[in-house]
Protein backbone atom coordinates (compact mmCIF):
# COMPACT_ATOMS: atom_id res chain seq x y z
CA UNK A 1 0.00 0.00 0.00
CA UNK A 2 1.08 3.63 -0.98
CA UNK A 3 0.41 5.43 2.21
CA UNK A 4 2.30 3.17 4.01
CA UNK A 5 5.60 2.84 2.51
CA UNK A 6 7.10 5.89 4.36
CA UNK A 7 6.40 4.39 7.64
CA UNK A 8 9.72 2.48 7.68
CA UNK A 9 12.08 5.94 6.82
CA UNK A 10 10.05 8.34 9.54
CA UNK A 11 10.70 5.78 12.30
CA UNK A 12 14.62 5.80 11.49
CA UNK A 13 14.95 9.76 10.90
CA UNK A 14 12.84 10.32 13.59
CA UNK A 15 15.06 7.62 15.69
CA UNK A 16 18.16 9.27 14.54
CA UNK A 17 17.21 12.64 15.49
CA UNK A 18 16.48 11.35 19.21
CA UNK A 19 19.38 9.50 19.49
CA UNK A 20 21.99 12.63 18.21
CA UNK A 21 20.13 14.41 20.83
CA UNK A 22 20.54 12.19 23.40
CA UNK A 23 24.20 11.46 22.43
CA UNK A 24 25.11 15.29 22.04
CA UNK A 25 23.34 16.16 25.22
CA UNK A 26 25.61 13.14 26.90
CA UNK A 27 28.88 14.68 25.50
CA UNK A 28 29.44 11.58 23.90
CA UNK A 29 32.09 11.49 20.69
CA UNK A 30 31.27 11.49 17.20
CA UNK A 31 33.00 8.10 16.86
CA UNK A 32 30.90 6.49 19.35
CA UNK A 33 27.88 8.77 18.45
CA UNK A 34 28.29 7.71 14.84
CA UNK A 35 28.20 4.33 15.99
CA UNK A 36 25.22 4.10 17.78
CA UNK A 37 23.38 6.42 15.37
CA UNK A 38 24.11 3.62 12.65
CA UNK A 39 22.61 0.58 14.94
CA UNK A 40 19.47 2.37 16.19
CA UNK A 41 18.50 3.64 12.18
CA UNK A 42 19.16 0.63 10.91
CA UNK A 43 16.96 -0.77 13.93
CA UNK A 44 14.35 0.79 13.50
CA UNK A 45 14.70 0.84 9.71
CA UNK A 46 14.10 -2.81 10.27
CA UNK A 47 11.05 -2.14 12.65
CA UNK A 48 9.19 0.26 10.35
CA UNK A 49 9.13 -2.50 7.41
CA UNK A 50 8.37 -4.77 10.04
CA UNK A 51 5.40 -2.54 11.23
CA UNK A 52 4.47 -1.26 7.30
CA UNK A 53 4.35 -5.28 6.53
CA UNK A 54 1.94 -6.07 8.97
CA UNK A 55 -0.39 -2.90 8.19
CA UNK A 56 -0.28 -3.87 4.67
CA UNK A 57 -1.50 -7.16 5.77
CA UNK A 58 -3.86 -6.34 7.74
CA UNK A 59 -5.78 -3.63 5.73
CA UNK A 60 -6.02 -6.13 3.17
CA UNK A 61 -7.57 -8.84 5.09
CA UNK A 62 -10.36 -6.00 6.10
CA UNK A 63 -10.82 -5.45 2.36
CA UNK A 64 -11.31 -8.86 1.62
CA UNK A 65 -13.73 -9.58 3.76
CA UNK A 66 -15.47 -6.52 2.99
CA UNK A 67 -15.45 -8.09 -0.74
CA UNK A 68 -17.10 -11.10 1.01
CA UNK A 69 -19.53 -9.58 2.47
CA UNK A 70 -20.73 -7.64 -0.47
CA UNK A 71 -20.49 -10.74 -2.77
CA UNK A 72 -22.89 -12.48 -0.31
CA UNK A 73 -25.30 -9.74 -0.05
CA UNK A 74 -25.36 -9.13 -3.59
CA UNK A 75 -26.43 -12.92 -3.41
CA UNK A 76 -29.19 -12.79 -0.93
CA UNK A 77 -30.29 -10.29 -3.29
CA UNK A 78 -29.88 -11.77 -6.53
CA UNK A 79 -32.00 -15.31 -4.68
CA UNK A 80 -34.22 -12.58 -3.42
CA UNK A 81 -35.34 -11.31 -6.39
CA UNK A 82 -35.54 -14.73 -8.22
CA UNK A 83 -37.91 -15.93 -5.17
CA UNK A 84 -40.28 -12.66 -6.24
CA UNK A 85 -40.03 -13.43 -9.82
CA UNK A 86 -41.15 -17.41 -8.96
CA UNK A 87 -43.80 -16.10 -6.78
CA UNK A 88 -45.24 -14.01 -9.22
CA UNK A 89 -45.01 -16.40 -12.08
CA UNK A 90 -46.69 -18.99 -9.96
CA UNK A 91 -49.99 -16.24 -8.77
CA UNK A 92 -50.41 -15.19 -12.52
CA UNK A 93 -50.90 -18.93 -13.63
Amino acid sequence: MKKFKWIPPFLMLLSGAVVSIVMFIRGCGTTQMLLWLLGVMILFYMAGCIIQRQLTKFVTQIMEQEAQEEAQRLKEAEEEQEALHTQENEEEA
